[in-house]
């Protein structure tokens, strides 16, 4: 077991051919003395050599999580440790292991210069001399700002933050803010700091493509992502999103797509998005993905297939709601499903819009309906508005004149107060069919309810709901003049 063995793997994109053979390399390495069914202690990164798996656990763990780069001599696998003369050394390697994945993160970043690379990394962050004369470098003998940058974050990813556990003494922080945002913006995340106008918070995009491939990459996770259409119970009960007449009407649109069960129908959470910048990169992938998709590494059927995606819906707040939608969620028409048919009321006293009419939604002949007395003195006969379709939206934006960042105030080409840009999620061949765009995501709905009713029940001073611009908008209204 003392032979050289080739670890170039462990730095290499865990999506990679490279990595997963070497990982059923590592594998036949460790369990090469052991009997049929026995364990091995884990080196993935969240388990750190503490927990025993067996092979299929320890496959899936090294392929999700990934191997701790700093594991560079696998003593807990049948591997010497050369030069080692007591056991001190031994316990010296463990507590260098980290249970982070820096390094990973890094080769991530860096994965053009990386993948020329055929070195191991010493704990000091330098590639080993002997191998780095005897390995080609990507860019000749010229020096080259990326390698350079590389082997920096690396040393720096080895260095211990602090020794023991105290920060005062021997503390290894950057010294200021400016040397902290030179090491984020080495990992690809730059910062922006100039005299213009700029976001008070600029999401940091990550790639959509790997993130998809990798919920394939167990085989756990692989036989999840199939449920949908192998353990799926299709009895009519709305248990999964694909019991929706929105994924049932995008699969008899689509077909071809549809019929391949390993295609993915991802959600996009998008709250605190800049649309106008990270969303065109996401949008830039989803049409890729959705054109010609990408290969990916199947770990529950052993086999490589071509993935494609498309974009089901987005999940969000009703501030992101607009932001993303381009629709006012405010003032007059603030209803996004109502549309221009939005029946509100500026209040006189309150000085706000109120919304009524919520009974054209009520099932014709419900009780409510012609309840006249318990509402605003009126009987609702009218039926509910039609869902607004991709095609309606399209046809009411087509002349909008719009300039991004700017306020509605200079929008033109619509009606006013309704529509303040053209999503840029109309840019996905199939975004116009879906039947539903937007999901709101309830938390902070509930949570805002709640509080008015309670804050109103408890009669809790300004916070209360019931107050006198309350009861004389309520006159006017002619709504429950006891009060």
């Amino acid at each position: 077991m003392d032979n050289p063995i080739n670890k170039r793997w462990m730095y290499c994109d865990r999506v990679s051919k490279e990595y997963l053979e070497g990982v059923e390399d590592f594998l036949n390495h460790a369990f090469s003395e052991k009997q049929r069914g026995e364990k091995i202690a884990c080196p993935c990164t969240k388990c750190v050599l503490i927990h025993q798996v067996n092979r299929a656990a320890a496959y899936d763990h090294l392929v999700v999580n990934g191997i701790i780069p700093s594991y560079d001599t696998w003593f807990c696998h049948g591997e010497s440790l050369k030069g080692s003369n007591n056991a001190g050394e031994n316990n010296q390697s463990h507590s260098t292991l980290r249970s982070d994945d820096m390094r990973g993160m890094i080769h991530d970043a860096f994965v053009d210069v990386t993948q020329f690379i055929d070195t191991d990394i010493s704990e000091s962050g330098g590639m080993d001399q002997n191998i780095q004369e005897n390995t080609a470098h990507p860019y000749g003998n010229k020096p080259h700002l990326e390698v350079d940058k590389f082997e920096r974050l690396v040393k720096e990813a080895n260095e211990e933050l602090y020794p023991g556990y105290a920060l005062p003494e021997g503390e290894k922080l950057p010294p200021s803010f400016y040397e902290t945002k030179k090491i984020v913006e080495g990992l690809g995340l730059k910062w922006k700091n100039d005299a213009r106008k700029i976001p008070a918070k600029v999401l940091r995009c990550f790639p959509l493509k790997p993130r998809l491939q990798r919920l394939f990459m167990s085989s756990e996770t692989s036989k999840a992502m199939l449920w949908h259409h192998e353990e799926h119970n299709k009895d009519g009960v709305l248990r999964h999103p694909a019991d929706s007449e929105a994924w049932k009407n995008f699969d008899s649109k689509y077909p071809e797509f549809a019929g391949d069960p390993c295609n993915v129908c991802p959600g996009l959470d998008s709250d605190g998005f800049n649309p106008f910048g990270t969303m065109r990169t996401v949008h830039k992938e989803l049409n890729e993905l959705w054109d010609v998709g990408i290969e990916t590494y199947d770990a529950s059927a052993k086999e490589i297939f071509q993935m494609r995606a498309a974009l089901m819906w987005t999940i969000n707040d009703f501030l992101a709601y607009g932001t993303l939608s381009g629709w006012c969620t405010y003032g007059r028409f603030a209803c996004p499903f109502c549309n221009i048919n939005t029946q509100s009321r500026r209040l006189r006293h309150g000085r706000k819009f109120c919304y009524m009419g919520h009974r054209r939604f009520l099932k014709s002949g419900h009780k409510y309906r012609n309840d006249a007395k318990s509402f605003d003195g009126t009987k609702e006969t009218r039926l509910a508005p039609c869902p607004v379709s991709g095609s309606l939206v399209l046809h009411q934006v087509k002349d909008i004149k719009f300039t991004l960042g700017q306020s509605s105030k200079g929008v033109s080409g619509v009606m006013k107060n309704t529509w303040k840009k053209r999503s840029i999620s109309f840019d996905l061949p199939y975004w116009k069919s879906n039947l539903v765009r937007r999901n709101l995501d309830v938390m902070y709905i509930e949570k805002n309810v709640c509080n008015n009713l309670i804050y109103t029940l408890l009669d809790l001073g300004k916070k209360s709901k019931d107050n006198l611009e309350a009861r004389l908008d309520l006159m006017e209204m002619k709504i429950r003049p006891s009060l």
